[in-house]
């Protein structure tokens, strides 16, 4: 039926669509002469083919003009050729401060999509000598395609800063929700489900040789839905390929994170690997169940470091080649399950090559209620939904502001620009996914804009005696 709506429609036409239709018929009769005369010249078909193409482009120029959405998505694949600029978009409320910036609310002015945009200061960049950190985290978000790790959109600049431009998550960081709950910590059920989202975004870091090392509450976001998005890659470090024997070169670095939720070996400046990260995941899972982190319960001494929320500055600086204290950790019952006692019991021990490896926390009985493939898939519904009405983030007071006197003095000099300007980013796919997402809504606005036709209510005659009586 819809082929036969198809030719009425250009029978209807004059010009491209009649001479469309004819050479339509042309070619099939040509086609049926080849399947029985079998010839073997192989331009049989140029002329034909050349006088098709000139007649498509005529009748797909004519369909098409009649288009207002092709009309649209030739304006917005022109906005995607000019550079980005901080006037690109509308600035709306403060979300949060990183290392070198704030990150805001932002509308991207042609789409209408809102975004979450880092603002990172050039002249703190410059004095703190860290444009290689935000390399690091602007190519470690290009590497990312997880539904559970925050995704970056563009990567712009000007003359003052450098912008990333995220997904935007509404539903606030864990450690908000954390502070909100009554009890400040969340039930069992629900720690398993972040625990399962974190550990897939973790997966995914690792499967690209990345290292995250700020794993904590304030980095992981919630979504409109309640689904999980680690975020901040501030810290991220790309680890050397495997050698053929199957492990790594060894490397240091510097200390750099929060250290209550530092694994032994990072506060040694040992050799870190994908076990330090399950470190700070099982630090996270400890602290969503019971509401805080860890508790150490040791006796200081000059010279060694306990791995938990002691923060004496000269204890840390003083710290030896011994390592730090061992702890006993301690799971009360009436909190913790037994499943949740015995996984967290494996993951946080001083040896990481102990711990247990990412596929054998997936088998583990506390994970005994997720179905992997369809969590992988978003099909698992959150146990708790953010209102996005709400403002689910710290306050301005909270968040706090930068101290400009510390870095006003600092001068970008030609050869910083010349670094700045290999800055610029797009996320092709991501970009399409925009288009679209626009063409869509417009076309939604567009039949809500038809006015249906009034009704026509015919009289109808009474059954009264009256003949001149009707009734509407």
């Amino acid at each position: 039926p819809s082929k036969d709506r198809d030719r009425e429609r250009i029978d209807s036409h004059d010009g491209p669509y009649k001479r469309f239709l004819t050479i339509s018929d042309q070619l099939m009769n040509i086609t049926v002469l080849v399947i029985e005369q079998d010839p073997s010249n192989e331009h049989l078909f140029d002329e034909l083919i050349g006088v098709i193409c000139a007649s498509l482009e005529e009748v797909l120029k004519g369909f098409l003009d009649e288009s207002p959405q092709l009309k649209r998505y030739v304006q917005l694949k022109h906005h995607a050729r000019q550079r980005l600029q901080r006037d690109s978009f509308e600035f709306f409320r403060v979300l949060g401060r990183g290392a070198f910036g704030l990150v805001s609310t932002a509308q991207k002015k042609d789409t209408k999509m809102f975004y979450a945009i880092k603002v990172m200061e050039k002249r703190q960049i410059v004095l703190k000598d860290s444009y290689e950190t935000c390399k690091r985290e602007k190519d470690a978000l290009s590497l990312m395609n997880s539904p559970f790790v925050v995704d970056m959109k563009y990567a712009f600049t000007n003359d003052e800063a450098l912008f990333l431009v995220l997904d935007i998550c509404r539903g606030g960081d864990l450690q908000f929700h954390l502070h909100v709950c009554d009890p400040k910590h969340f039930s069992e059920s629900r720690a398993v489900f972040y625990a399962a989202e974190i550990l897939l975004g973790l997966e995914h870091m690792h499967s690209r040789d990345l290292l995250y090392r700020d794993l904590k509450p304030n980095n992981i976001l919630l979504d409109d839905k309640g689904h999980i998005r680690i975020s901040d890659f501030g810290l991220v470090l790309q680890l050397e390929k495997k050698r053929p024997d199957g492990k790594r070169p060894t490397r240091k670095w510097r200390l750099a994170g929060t250290p209550s939720y530092w694994a032994p070996e990072t506060y040694q400046a040992l050799e870190q690997s994908f076990a330090s990260d399950w470190w700070s995941w099982g630090v996270c899972v400890y602290e969503m169940i019971l509401g805080k982190k860890p508790q150490c319960r040791c006796k200081k001494k000059l010279g060694e470091w306990c791995t938990f929320d002691h923060k004496n500055k000269r204890m840390l600086k003083n710290a030896t080649a011994k390592g730090p204290h061992a702890s006993k950790i301690r799971y009360p019952p009436a909190i913790f399950s037994e499943e949740s006692t015995d996984l967290l019991s494996k993951i946080l021990i001083r040896d990481p090559t102990k711990r247990l490896t990412v596929d054998q926390i997936k088998q583990h009985q506390f994970f005994r209620t997720i179905d992997w493939v369809k969590l992988a898939e978003k099909q698992i519904i959150p146990p708790f939904v953010p209102n996005t009405y709400d403002v689910n983030a710290a306050t301005l007071g909270e968040i706090g502001e930068f101290d400009e006197k510390k870095y006003k003095n600092v001068v970008i000099t030609k050869e910083h620009q010349k670094k700045f300007a290999t800055w610029e980013y797009m996320n092709i796919p991501a970009y399409e996914e925009e288009l679209l997402t626009v063409l869509q809504r417009n076309e939604r606005a567009r039949k809500r804009s038809i006015k249906p036709p009034k009704p026509v209510v015919k009289p109808v005659k009474s059954s009264s005696n009256c003949p001149s009586c009707i009734i509407f």
